[in-house]
């Protein structure tokens, strides 16, 4: 809906099924993995008359939010992560 795609829900829910089963059963990278995604749906979507440019965009958008972006969180707090073990003093041990 917010990229003016005009396909019945009914329809559409059966296609993006098949898009992610398909993609699913072709091996590849995670970073490959918009490629593997975008060709498939642009083979099935363009069936229904959406613009290859369209679903590229969608899939690209996608890879971003769901890998792209987690990515750089993730690697920000594995780069600040803290390597020295916490030190107690002998005083604060309890037994």
């Amino acid at each position: 809906m917010i990229f003016g795609v005009d396909i019945d829900y009914l329809i559409a829910m059966p296609i993006i099924f098949s898009m992610y089963f398909i993609s699913s059963i072709i091996p590849g990278f995670v970073i490959f993995d918009w490629l593997i995604k975008g060709s498939v749906a642009v083979s099935i979507f363009s069936i229904y008359g959406i613009n290859e440019i369209l679903i590229l965009s969608i899939t690209s958008i996608m890879w971003i939010l769901n890998f792209a972006i987690p990515t750089i969180i993730g690697s920000y707090f594995v780069i600040t992560f803290n390597k020295d073990p916490i030190l107690l003093k002998e005083s604060e041990i309890r037994i």
